[in-house]
């Protein structure tokens, strides 16, 4: 009788493990790209592809070892993250001084595509809605990055001293 009983102990302990594993990390996602962009010198010229590789590879983290209910709460979460890093930083964006007419005037350009809050219809069938809003919050926060690096803005600090503030 004990031993059955502590089967069945065992057991429960093991069902509740598991159904609470499949969402284990799922608010992470955001914290695990960080730290992989962080890694990416942002002094070379493959800084962006590095940065790319990062987002990438979150995309992937919100579906690897997880169940498919799980899947687009992970990317939904971390499109909100991401898109409230690009509202964070947006306000920052201005040309440096030091930059050409030109170049003021592409960097301009480039930061307005990104204050713009259009969202482009998915195609169908092609990816889910969660996928294809992450694909495009993702893009925009990458052009945000490339942007603070070309003005030599520190992304990541202004974006954990409003998020403290908050």
């Amino acid at each position: 009788m004990k031993s059955y009983v502590s089967a069945i102990c065992t057991a429960a302990a093991l069902m509740a493990t598991s159904v609470n594993a499949d969402d284990y990390g799922l608010k992470d996602a955001k914290g695990w790209l960080d730290e992989c962009v962080s890694l990416a010198s942002t002094s070379t010229p493959m800084a962006g592809v590095m940065e790319f590789d990062c987002l990438s590879s979150a995309f992937r983290y919100c579906k690897v070892g997880r169940s498919n209910e799980y899947h687009e709460t992970c990317q939904n979460d971390l499109a909100e993250q991401l898109k409230m890093d690009v509202s964070q930083i947006s306000p920052f964006l201005e040309p440096a001084e030091s930059m050409s007419e030109f170049q003021k005037t592409r960097y301009g350009k480039r930061a307005n595509r990104i204050a713009d809050e259009t969202v482009e219809d998915c195609p169908d069938n092609e990816l889910e809605k969660s996928e294809c809003l992450l694909v495009q919050v993702g893009l925009k926060w990458l052009e945000t990055l490339s942007l603070a690096r070309a003005i030599e803005l520190n992304f990541h600090e202004i974006v954990k001293s409003d998020g403290a503030d908050n």
